[in-house]
């Protein structure tokens, strides 16, 4: 009877165990896996830009122009959409915005899903869980001299994921 206890109660901390690994793997698969791209930042107002251990994130392809809105009305905030990405001259950039992905879906392009944040005037602002990047304690006064024009290079997963990988400051 105590061999059957011990059996069990393996088993469950084998489990356990099994799944604290499996979040830590599917975090470094992305990594491992992942296609690195490159987006393009906006200027933030550098007052605003840290708020602790974290940088606040804003990239072109958050605001994006109705006109490549696919659907009959419009999204409302909160809304999940999918948004086509292409690289352009280094940079991923938004080549479609819609409810579903495109039936006749160009290989070339990458499909991610956003957010509603806002829709106003002839723009749909959305999010993409990557507008927060922790930084190392202590390093926000170092990031914040450097305020001018950066790249964030994101790896994207094919199942969907991305990671912010490194941020990438233009030499002045």
């Amino acid at each position: 009877m105590k061999s059957s206890k011990r059996v069990w109660l393996s088993i469950v901390v084998l489990l356990q165990v099994c799944f604290i690994l499996s979040i830590a793997l599917s975090n470094y698969s992305v990594e491992w896996f992942g296609k690195e791209l490159r987006l393009k930042t906006v200027p933030v107002d550098p007052r605003n830009l840290f708020y602790g251990d974290y940088v606040v994130l804003n990239y072109e392809i958050n605001n994006i122009p109705k006109t490549l809105w696919e659907g009959n009305d419009d999204p409302d905030e909160g809304d999940k959409l999918i948004v086509g990405l292409e690289e352009q001259e280094g940079y991923f950039t938004v080549v479609s915005i819609g409810y579903n992905k495109p039936k006749d879906e160009d290989s070339d392009y990458i499909y991610v899903d956003a957010e509603v944040t806002k829709n106003r005037g002839n723009s749909i602002f959305v999010k993409y869980g990557i507008e927060k990047y922790y930084i190392p304690e202590g390093s926000g006064r170092e990031i914040e001299q450097q305020r001018g024009e950066f790249d964030v290079l994101v790896k994207y997963a094919s199942w969907g994921s991305m990671k912010i990988s490194r941020l990438e400051f233009s030499e002045s």
